[in-house]
């Protein structure tokens, strides 16, 4: 067996019916092995529905605090006046959210949400953070509310947190967690399961990118990846008049389900040796 295990994961499932449509295919042909879905989306009832149809087991809870998309907006389940803004949604960017939002009524939300997720009888495999706005925040003393998270993760079964050890961004390096060292800690102690690695990129092309070239950034990637629990995560989309209205970064998305379905891909996971696993799968 590989010591090399990897979740490949896609994103805001339940967000549009464009996100869900490729999320759906993507569960049934086996190419993800896991999915993380939002409770205050427009997408959402239809994603619950087709995964109570179809008993999945490898969806969690995206919690979701914030409404990024200009032309595309969600509110919160709770309602309450400091979560949302002038126009009755959720806060567009995390700086906003932060200035406005109480801890009351965060920690309001996140029981909401939780306690949703829990009510659609879904099988809840973990948890993760839309856009990471409840993380703590870079460069303030902001400290974040993963500690709630943790403890909701606790008593609905200690749920795995998507949480890294190590983050690997854009620039290929590498880096500690210094910044929620703490909250590391905490979740040890809930014994909350985390992750070693977590691989993100930019989500938006870069200039004169194509297909192949995106590809093979991904596929570069996959050989990188070291021995531990990781986890690479996707914002899958098929393309559609929807998908382009609201997201200018349309065309990424659309070449990220490509990209998953693509045979070199495939075949890259297997010449690196690496394991698909679920948040099951460490639960």
């Amino acid at each position: 067996m590989s010591n090399k295990s990897l979740i490949l994961n896609a994103d805001d499932f339940g967000m549009c019916h464009s996100y869900n449509v490729a999320i759906f295919h993507l569960l049934e042909e086996n190419k993800i092995s896991s999915s993380t879905l939002m409770p205050v989306t427009p997408g959402c009832e239809e994603a619950i529905c087709w995964c109570q149809k179809k008993k999945i087991h490898c969806v969690g809870l995206h919690t979701t605090f914030t409404s990024e998309w200009k032309n595309f907006r969600w509110r919160s389940l709770t309602h309450l006046s400091s979560l949302e803004d002038a126009d009755g949604f959720l806060y567009s960017d995390i700086e906003s959210f932060l200035e406005h939002a109480t801890t009351e009524d965060i920690k309001k939300e996140l029981e909401a949400q939780f306690s949703f997720f829990e009510k659609t009888g879904i099988y809840f495999s973990h948890v993760d953070n839309h856009m990471g706005s409840i993380y703590p925040y870079p460069n303030s003393d902001i400290p974040g509310f993963l500690s709630e998270v943790f403890k909701l993760c606790n008593k609905y079964g200690k749920l795995p947190f998507r949480m890294y050890q190590n983050a690997l961004y854009e620039d290929t390096v590498i880096t500690p967690a210094s910044s929620v060292e703490s909250t590391i800690n905490t979740a040890m102690q809930l014994q909350i399961p985390l992750i070693d690695n977590l691989y993100s990129y930019p989500f938006a092309p870069k200039e004169n990118e194509t297909y192949t070239s995106f590809k093979q950034e991904i596929l570069n990637l996959i050989y990188k990846i070291p021995a531990g629990i990781n986890e690479l995560y996707f914002h899958p989309s098929v393309e559609s008049d929807e998908v382009k209205k609201i997201c200018s970064t349309w065309q990424r998305r659309v070449w990220e389900l490509q990209l998953l379905f693509d045979e070199d891909f495939t075949y890259a996971l297997k010449d690196a040796n690496i394991q698909l696993i679920s948040y099951s799968d460490i639960k």
